[in-house]
């Protein structure tokens, strides 16, 4: 490994290495979190459409600042051509009385182009499909949402690290498919720090492990506790005394099931204590492994404070759903 040289007001964090590194990710047609509607011009500009821009629009929790859930570009119809249908998100609305007698809803992969996802919402008219939308208000953008982050798992499987691969492998005896840039890393006995070390658009990835006691090892204040703890010795800052902990005044607390078992995750702020305007978005993820009573822990965090850092973070949780336990990766 050969020690990194670090310019102190862009690597807030010192003390990473430098290893092999894998392939660039090469892009993909079309932008991400982008959704192009298409839908006559009067819908779009009553309370359909609004709804809809409400949907989209919406922003991404746990930011420092606001974002929009997806970025739209709206299409009348007869506007259609090949640079519209090769876009990765589609949403197409159809009004007609006389060809929807209900509302219906049809989904559609790779129509025009590979990695592609359409949705078809017809109504019989704008009152239906207003009330459709208000009932349902989370309802297309969870869909696209759930699709940008399938699409980054796939991109991961084809194009990751190797170090971080390696690394999870070889000291928790995980797979895990992390962005191809990260490379550097300070490893310890149960934890390794990761991150791609860059000037702008900085991902970390944060691995370790604890033994599993009971359900409380998977508790919000046994998590954040520890996770605090371990941060402030790996993670200390470039200015003696500060070192990277929790906003504990943002973050939330939810649970989920991954590869069909229970999944904690946890969501929000982190900042550098002593110096609070250094801060950025975490996503964190807890399960238990039970055939070797420990709890396994990932995490991925941001610091991009010129541009957004909804994909930074998008991506990252994209990551951390890759995690496959021992007794998981034959079968996945």
């Amino acid at each position: 490994m050969k020690p990194l040289n670090l310019v102190t007001y862009l690597f807030l964090f010192p003390g990473l290495c430098a290893c092999d590194s894998a392939s660039d990710m090469s892009p993909k047609s079309g932008k991400e979190y982008e959704i192009v509607v298409i839908m006559n011009h009067i819908a779009w500009d009553g309370i359909s459409g609004s709804l809809i821009r409400e949907q989209f629009s919406m922003p991404v929790p746990f930011l420092q600042q606001a974002e929009p859930s997806m970025n739209i570009k709206y299409v009348i119809p007869e506007q259609i051509n090949d640079s519209i249908k090769y876009a990765r998100n589609i949403l197409i609305v159809g009004i007609d009385k006389t060809q929807y007698p209900t509302i219906s809803f049809k989904k559609k992969t790779d129509k025009w182009s590979d990695e592609q996802v359409i949705i078809y919402l017809n109504a019989p008219d704008e009152q239906s499909l207003e009330a459709f939308l208000t009932e349902n208000h989370n309802f297309l953008v969870d869909i696209f949402m759930h699709d940008e982050i399938n699409r980054a798992k796939r991109k991961l499987l084809k194009t990751h690290s190797n170090t971080v691969l390696e690394m999870v492998k070889k000291y928790f005896d995980i797979t895990l498919y992390a962005p191809a840039d990260i490379v550097s890393y300070k490893d310890t006995t149960d934890c390794i720090w990761f991150s791609n070390n860059t000037a702008f658009g900085r991902t970390d990835l944060l691995v370790f492990s604890f033994p599993f006691e009971n359900r409380e090892s998977l508790s919000f204040k046994n998590l954040i506790n520890k996770r605090d703890s371990i941060t402030k010795i790996m993670i200390p800052g470039f200015k003696q005394g500060t070192y990277k902990t929790t906003d504990r005044n943002n973050v939330n607390y939810s649970t989920t099931t991954l590869n069909g078992k229970y999944c904690v995750i946890i969501r929000g702020l982190w900042h550098l204590h002593g110096n609070e305007s250094i801060a950025g978005p975490f996503v964190c993820y807890a399960r238990t492994d039970e055939p070797n009573s420990r709890i396994i822990v990932a995490e991925g965090f941001v610091y991009e404070p010129v541009s957004e850092n909804r994909n930074y973070i998008g991506n990252m949780e994209a990551t951390l759903q890759t995690i496959r336990f021992p007794d998981e990766q034959e079968e996945n």
